[in-house]
């Protein structure tokens, strides 16, 4: 979204791009009286807010860094729940300097137990009412599959942990890729009553580089059935936001929106 400066600039970037759904814009150290406005003028609009997102490494090594996080992570808990998002998004953090990193130490037994330790505590701390925490699925931690989101799901064992839905980001193998219209109802048939948010993207294999390479793509570019997507979402409630993201500029933006509500039209399903 291009840069702004007042909440009516903002609402007019939103009007701008058609959106019914955003991720809430300022995070929990923003003035209060911008955070209430912005809300104020979302609802009026009758605008979701879909999200509110941390993207900070739980899993730090350093254990004065990893408690920031977690403050931070709680703050954005605490906005959630004020401005009535449908979640509070992160994802589970690397064992690893790179915070999004791809590290064998994610898939140990103490960092699931610190998964879910974490994820407990943030909810406790909060003991949110309308919003959920999630977990964004990432393609080399966990979760890594609708099993693995159950999994945590069991054993978080927190009315108000959910799914953030993020399809694309499990396509991470030959045969989820060539099978995805199978993966995605796979996905949704297991997570569906935990689903608060949906990233759409697209993907498609780069097919010269060995031994196997899948690119995330604007959407209508890869090889993703989102005409299934737009069904399956379309059989969850109404106000189920569906986010684009990665993207470079305001127009891909734009035209990321305007290809799935048309592509919304063509097929009968609404879209948010």
């Amino acid at each position: 979204m291009k840069p702004w400066k007042t909440p009516a600039e903002y609402m007019e970037l939103v009007r701008e791009l058609g959106y019914g759904a955003v991720v809430f814009p300022v995070d929990c150290n923003a003035p209060k009286e911008l955070i209430r406005e912005l809300k104020d003028r979302l609802d009026d609009a009758g605008i979701t807010i879909g999200e509110v997102g941390v993207w900070r490494n739980l899993m730090a090594s350093d254990p004065a860094e990893a408690e920031a996080h977690m403050s931070f992570s709680i703050g954005q808990m605490e906005l959630a729940e004020e401005v009535g998002a449908r979640c509070c998004v992160n994802i589970s953090g690397a064992a690893g300097e790179v915070w999004d990193g791809c590290y064998a130490g994610n898939y140990s037994e103490r960092t699931r137990e610190r998964i879910i330790e974490q994820t407990r505590r943030i909810i406790d701390a909060v003991n949110p009412q309308h919003a959920s925490y999630t977990i964004e699925p990432m393609p080399w931690m966990l979760p890594d599959s609708p099993d693995s989101y159950l999994s945590l799901i069991r054993d978080v064992d927190r009315k108000q942990f959910g799914v953030h839905l993020d399809f694309c980001n499990m396509i991470s193998s030959p045969a989820r890729y060539l099978n995805a219209g199978d993966f995605i109802r796979e996905c949704f048939d297991k997570l569906s009553p935990y689903i608060r948010s949906i990233h759409i993207k697209d993907c498609a294999v780069d097919q010269h580089a060995l031994p196997f390479s899948v690119l995330e793509k604007r959407v209508g570019e890869g090889a993703l059935p989102l005409d299934l997507v737009l069904k399956l979402a379309n059989g969850l409630d109404e106000d189920m936001p569906l986010f684009t993201e990665h993207l470079d500029h305001n127009e891909d933006y734009a035209y990321s929106a305007d290809y799935l509500r048309a592509l919304a039209q063509k097929t009968g399903q609404r879209f948010k």
